[in-house]
Order: structure tokens, then C-alpha cells, then sequence
């Protein structure tokens, strides 16, 4: 599916959104919702490559809203490349903590991918 901001993709099993421009928090909601409404399935990786036009305080609650919403999802990958986007991504991931998630946050799509890509072997 393709939005002006931001397209999703099933690769190999993967819900795999990657943001074409930095998302505020209306796209990057309008990208959750498509994912909520088309793609049901428990491993998702979200590419922020591009960056993010978030506060902290929007992740804090976007990621409570997760918890409460998401809760099937088991695995997550999130792609930050840049240090400030990889500090924000990490705080996210503190914030939506689960103990049936498993989130990790990377710098690289390919590395990213690798480690869904084991964790589902292992599963």
C-alpha cells in the first residue's frame, strides 16, 4: 500500500513500513492505522531512516497506546540510523515494554531484517 509519507509492505512475513519523510504525528498515526485496519500479522519493522518530526512526549503516547491496542504483536524492529531519532526509538521502546515483546532498535534495514528473520527461526 503507498501513501504520499509512507508505504507498507509484507516481506517474508513482515509488516514493514518505511516513512518516505520524516512523520509528524498525524502520518505516522495514519501509518499505524493502516497497519491496525490491513495487516494483521505479529512481526512489524517501522524504517524511520528518513527521521522523525516527534516529541517525546508524543512517543511516550504513542507507545502506551500501543501496549493497549497492539497486544498481539510479538515482535517489532524499528530503523533509526540517526543518533537523535535512535535516542528517541529507544525511548520508545522503554516506554512500550511488554513481556511477550520483543523490540530492538537498529541503524541498519538489513540488520534489522536479519534479526526478525532469527527470532522467527527460533520461534
Amino acid at each position: 500500500m503507498h501513501n504520499k509519507n509512507f508505504e507498507i509492505t509484507e516481506i517474508h512475513g513482515v509488516t514493514a513500513t518505511r516513512f518516505l519523510l520524516p512523520p509528524d504525528w498525524t502520518v505516522f498515526n495514519a501509518a499505524v492505522a493502516e497497519v491496525r485496519a490491513h495487516f494483521p500479522g505479529k512481526v512489524k519493522l517501522w524504517d524511520c531512516s528518513c527521521g522523525l518530526a516527534l516529541s517525546a512526549e508524543e512517543l511516550r503516547a504513542m507507545a502506551e497506546d500501543s501496549k493497549r491496542v497492539d497486544a498481539e504483536t510479538l515482535k517489532v524492529a524499528i530503523v533509526a540510523p540517526e543518533d537523535e531519532v535512535y535516542g528517541l526509538a529507544r525511548l520508545f521502546s522503554v516506554h512500550r515494554a511488554q513481556e511477550h515483546l520483543q523490540l530492538h532498535v537498529f541503524r541498519d534495514r538489513d540488520a534489522a531484517f536479519q534479526w526478525l528473520d532469527s527470532i522467527a527461526d527460533s520461534t
